[in-house]
């Protein structure tokens, strides 16, 4: 009898109930295989968002740093100050220094947290790297030469949606912590820095010298996941379809 997937097999599948066991368990493999790898890519994708997310608070903090500490000021019971009179006040400047060291810390944070997604992420993604464009291609050669079968074009069609969006979704959220990366920087360097008293010129000093690090996820620790690199996936794939279809002529 035969089975869904070719396979070989140490035993006669002679009746229907071993025909149906064995039916089961491809299934079941092909099952585990799917969910661990959309688990993976989901896993990524959320902590992608986490970092993305505390980026854009970090980014946000840093542009009302001084409304929030004048409102401070005045909550506590603070005079009014004109804008110029802002940096020379010790109780504004007690309370804007406060929200610094806060975010400096929040900061720190953020960079270990990409750090660990950085360990999780890097063999796995150049596992997928390395295997993706051959599968596509494999699914594409698939498809051009199905001899018309359904089953056949339905699952190298489904095959090449699934890689694809995979590919697009890994080099998608690792450029998009990039960016968040870059615009914290700029955010830093924008702000008025240069009025603030040592201690609070120092604190920026450190954060600006931690946001020059490029927050890069390396698939096996040699290529950047951007889109360059997604490019390059359906690039090599083409390539192999070209070669394979050149070699079967």
């Amino acid at each position: 009898m035969l089975t869904p997937e070719p396979m070989w097999y140490p035993f006669t599948i002679h009746n229907e109930l071993m025909h149906w066991m064995i039916v089961m368990s491809q299934a079941t493999g092909a099952f585990a295989l799917a969910s661990a790898v959309s688990g993976s890519a989901a896993i990524m994708v959320l902590l992608c968002q986490s970092i993305n997310l505390q980026f854009k608070i970090i980014i946000y903090r840093i542009r009302k740093a001084e409304e929030c500490a004048y409102h401070l000021h005045r909550k506590n019971g603070g005079e009014k100050l004109k804008k110029s009179e802002l940096y020379s006040d010790p109780s504004f400047m007690g309370y804007f220094n406060s929200n610094l060291n806060k975010l400096a810390e929040h900061h720190s944070i953020l960079i270990r947290q990409f750090d660990s997604l950085y360990q999780v992420v890097k063999w796995p993604a150049g596992c997928a790297l390395l295997l993706g464009s051959l599968l596509i291609a494999m699914s594409l050669l698939a498809l051009l030469s199905g001899d018309g079968k359904p089953s056949i074009l339905l699952l190298a069609a489904l095959l090449i949606v699934a890689e694809v969006m995979n590919m697009a979704l890994l080099c998608g959220q690792s450029e998009s912590v990039q960016e968040l990366g870059q615009s914290l920087h700029e955010e830093l360097y924008n702000m008025n820095w240069i009025e603030l008293n040592p201690a609070a010129k120092k604190t920026m000093m450190m954060m600006i010298e931690q946001s020059k690090r490029p927050l890069v996820l390396m698939a096996g620790g040699l290529q950047p996941l951007n889109w360059e690199a997604f490019s390059g996936i359906m690039n090599t794939a083409y390539s192999y379809v070209n070669l394979l279809l050149a070699a079967d002529v």
